[in-house]
């Protein structure tokens, strides 16, 4: 029974885990050859007094002092018999509960933390399941639990660091696994992507470079770096990368498409669609590259063919994601209703999605259904407080339905909310001027080129207004500024024009 148990027992060498059932099913064939045994010694014994009992009624000669020992025995016959048989009966019930333990990866690992809520591996093992099911709150809490029995535990602290939202707490436990494992590829890994989504750049590649070095096939680590070097406008070395990602994995569609999406961004069209096709060959189902594609398409005014492309994305999954951009497409392709039943759509399947709504409440506005742009903006501004633009486009259909007043009261609520920006303080001035408050406007176009000296329109305006009160030297100044910006804009050509006559009007009268 020892002998069998010993390369499991943990006594020379670490087998990874403390108690398992499956460990003793060699080592219990020895106790269950001495419990049949025992059982059969005494079922002999009760057998024997059996037979000598038979003997005395078939007329053999027995003293009569053995009789009372044959009449025990012939009773233990019967008690060992009844035993086994509820031995049996509880075992059978045994194994019903066990089986219920085993019926599923999360009563088994549950059962484990029940069992030994003072061993990390159960902890571990729990949290890891509860990752995988998007448990992430629970397997936070089992992680945390796995750490405290066993501080050094590497992979709790790597699989917690993915979960956690909190940047620094998530990279400290990253430090945490590099710091009792130097060679564990996947923190370096994780650290390095989460630094690439703060836009550390420069620490995101040397930690994806480590993950490299240390395992050189570490396929997601040359794709992430590849991202990360193309941040950093390295775009020969991504492209190197995204070369190498190729290489390791041929057959992987995610590779080709994220080599396509960069090769669009560099403006090699033709090759990227060629990505993408090769993507699409080994995964017909690739919605994302799908997407990508169409993306393409409409940026080089192949409307018709992105929009039968976004529609083969839809065809695998109805994602919001992708109604929302149809219906961006059909919006700039002037289809309205088509774009207006794509947002729809969108929205019953993720009313939460910010982007979707504000293009709805747009769409609305733009078909002179205010009160229900009004209404949607309302809960947009609820929902997303801090987001200066619904108030920007909420004061729009306020002063587009002639309620200048409400729209400046909209904005004075993002300033108090949000705070000011130039756009705010300009979309503010634009109201009073048609209000016909020059003054305010005034001010509130000052403010904008506070914030943002080369604001074109706010330069373009303020020139507007001085060279309305007679103040040409401002004007010009303005008009000069704006023309620097934009020389092409004939507006601003034709103020400068005006100007220059009136100027030279003036000359003329001080000459004379």
């Amino acid at each position: 029974m020892v002998i069998p148990f010993l390369p499991a027992s943990n006594l020379f060498f670490r087998v990874g885990f403390v108690v398992a059932e499956r460990i003793l099913y060699v080592p219990s064939m020895g106790f269950c050859i001495l419990v049949v045994c025992g059982l059969q010694r005494l079922a002999s014994v009760g057998r024997q007094s059996a037979s000598e009992l038979r003997g005395i009624n078939h007329g053999e000669l027995k003293t009569d002092f053995e009789c009372p020992d044959n009449v025990v025995n012939s009773k233990l016959h019967k008690v060992v018999l009844f035993s086994v048989f509820v031995l049996i009966g509880l075992f059978c019930c045994k194994v019903v509960v066990r089986n219920r333990v085993w019926s599923s990866r999360e009563t088994l690992f549950r059962s484990g933390v029940e069992t030994l809520p003072h061993n990390a591996k159960a902890h571990y093992n729990f949290a890891n399941f509860l990752k995988d099911v998007g448990k992430n709150s629970e397997a936070i809490q089992h992680y945390e639990a796995a750490l405290q029995l066993a501080p050094d535990h590497v992979s709790a602290h790597n699989n917690l660091g993915t979960l956690l939202d909190n940047n620094e707490e998530a990279m400290k436990h990253f430090y945490q696994a590099i710091k009792h494992d130097p060679y564990h590829a996947n923190s370096y890994f994780n650290l390095g992507t989460r630094m690439a989504s703060l836009k550390r750049l420069t620490e995101a590649e040397r930690m994806l470079q480590e993950a490299l070095r240390i395992n050189p096939t570490y396929f997601d680590a040359v794709l992430n770096l590849a991202g990360v070097m193309n941040d950093q406008g390295k775009v020969d070395e991504a492209e190197g990368f995204y070369k190498r990602a190729l290489s390791l994995q041929p057959r992987n569609a995610d590779a080709y498409n994220n080599y396509a999406v960069f090769l669009g961004k560099m403006g090699r069209t033709k090759q990227a669609f060629e990505q993408y096709h090769a993507a699409l060959q080994l995964n017909p189902k690739h919605s994302v590259a799908l997407v990508n594609m169409a993306r393409e398409l409409r940026a080089a005014g192949n409307i018709h063919e992105a929009e039968k492309v976004y529609k083969r994305a839809l065809s695998i999954k109805r994602e919001p994601s992708t109604l929302q951009l149809l219906g961006v497409l059909y919006y700039h392709d002037n289809r309205l209703n088509e774009a207006e039943v794509a947002w729809k759509e969108a929205i019953g399947l993720d009313p939460s999605n910010i982007d979707t709504r504000s293009n709805y409440a747009i769409l609305l506005g733009r078909t002179n259904r205010l009160n229900e742009a009004v209404s949607v903006l309302k809960g947009l501004v609820l929902d997303d407080p801090h987001n200066r633009e619904h108030y920007k486009t909420l004061s729009g259909m306020y002063a587009q339905n002639g309620q200048i007043n409400q729209a400046l009261q909209i904005i004075a609520n993002a300033f108090n909310v949000c705070g000011g920006d130039a756009d705010l303080y300009f979309h503010q001035g634009n109201l009073y001027k048609d209000l016909n408050e020059m003054q305010q406007a005034k001010k509130s176009f000052q403010k904008t080129l506070q914030l943002d000296a080369n604001h074109f329109s706010a330069n373009l305006n303020l020139g507007v207004i001085f060279h309305l009160e007679g103040n040409y030297a401002d004007a010009r100044s303005h008009y000069e500024t704006a023309f620097k910006l934009d020389p092409s804009n004939s507006v601003l050509k034709q103020n400068l024009a005006k100007l220059k006559r009136l100027e030279m009007s003036e000359i003329r009268k001080r000459t004379r």
